[in-house]
């Protein structure tokens, strides 16, 4: 959201040019949820069309720039995709002083990386989470999953990476898969959510996992366990997706419970310290189902009187969206 109440929607498609890649792409509507026409061409913009991107994250800076977060495909055995990001102006056109000509692209690790979360810190500087997706492959007969790995980025205002934040502006943690989620506490602290497996694969386990850093990029270790929270809802698998922050320093997650078999919305709220609040839903946790079939919450955000939402996949006969409002 815009301070004006117009809508910025970002994702990727195909560009109206020959020879069309794969781009960010960006909409702008209306307050009223009429495309606005002033915003590029027609009401939409597209990043650089040399190269190929998605974004999965979007966000509006200082100064009304419209920063998006993603990914961008290389060529490589094992790496097949870099962080992408990109800061357009309030009018849709790319932001040439940015990066290089408007983009930023990063490796983390030498693998795959998907960038899903992104936040633009007080200065405009910019911080952003991901992933290397797992990949499940078939070695001399033998199923294999690879190790996850989550990547925080952080970013000065100009788009280049800021050295002080872990290794070179880049914080590698492999063996944690917690960078889908992310938000930065006032005190500049970093919370990031996923999930974590606690069974060896195939028969894998998973729960939703929650880690701090500092605001430095090391891990916190007076957060949880050494820096590290787990919360299982179910024995068929868990995974947050998303995390926010409540204006009292609680934190919370949303995500499904149940992955396994017809998974549900689920929410579970924190104490600053890691610790599950019991005073929410008495155990701290709560799962709402829509139709007794797939519910996954995706995206989770606070309102000013301090409602949870969350939203995301309701699947009843066939996939649709489902919106859920819980008290505080």
């Amino acid at each position: 959201m815009q301070r004006d109440g117009k809508i910025v929607v970002a994702g990727n498609a195909r560009t109206p040019n020959p020879g069309s890649r794969t781009a960010i792409a960006l909409v702008r509507y209306n307050s009223d949820g009429s495309i606005d026409n002033t915003f590029g061409t027609g009401g939409f913009a597209f990043g650089p069309t040399f190269l190929f991107g998605r974004a999965f994250a979007v966000a509006i800076d200082g100064e009304d720039r419209i920063v998006v977060a993603g990914d961008t495909p290389v060529a490589g055995n094992v790496d097949f995709g870099d962080f992408i990001v990109a800061r357009f102006l309030a009018n849709g056109s790319i932001d040439s002083t940015f990066g290089q000509a408007g983009i930023a692209v990063t490796d983390v690790g030498g693998v795959t990386n998907e960038a899903h979360g992104l936040k633009v810190l007080a200065d405009n500087s910019l911080l952003v989470s991901g992933f290397a997706p797992l990949v499940v492959s078939n070695t001399n007969g033998t199923t294999v999953q690879s190790e996850p790995l989550t990547a925080v980025v952080r970013y000065k205002p100009n788009g280049t990476l800021e050295t002080t934040f872990g290794s070179g502006g880049r914080v590698q943690l492999p063996g944690d898969n917690v960078g889908r989620g992310l938000a930065v506490q006032a005190d500049g602290r970093i919370v990031l959510a996923g999930s974590v497996d606690v069974k060896d694969f195939p028969l894998s386990e998973t729960r939703f996992a929650l880690m701090r850093l500092l605001a430095n990029g090391t891990i916190d270790a007076s957060f949880g366990d050494a820096g590290r929270v787990e919360t299982a809802f179910t024995e068929r698998g868990d995974a947050a997706f998303g995390v926010a922050l409540q204006a009292d320093g609680k934190i919370v997650a949303g995500g499904a419970s149940n992955v396994q078999i017809n998974s549900n919305f689920a929410v579970a709220r924190y104490e600053s310290d890691g610790d599950l609040d019991t005073s929410f839903s008495d155990d701290g946790k709560l799962t709402i189902d829509f139709f007794g079939s797939t519910d996954v919450a995706e995206n989770i955000a606070i309102q000013g009187n301090g409602k949870i939402v969350l939203g995301g996949l309701a699947r009843d006969s066939v996939d649709g969206y489902g919106v859920a409002r819980v008290l505080p």
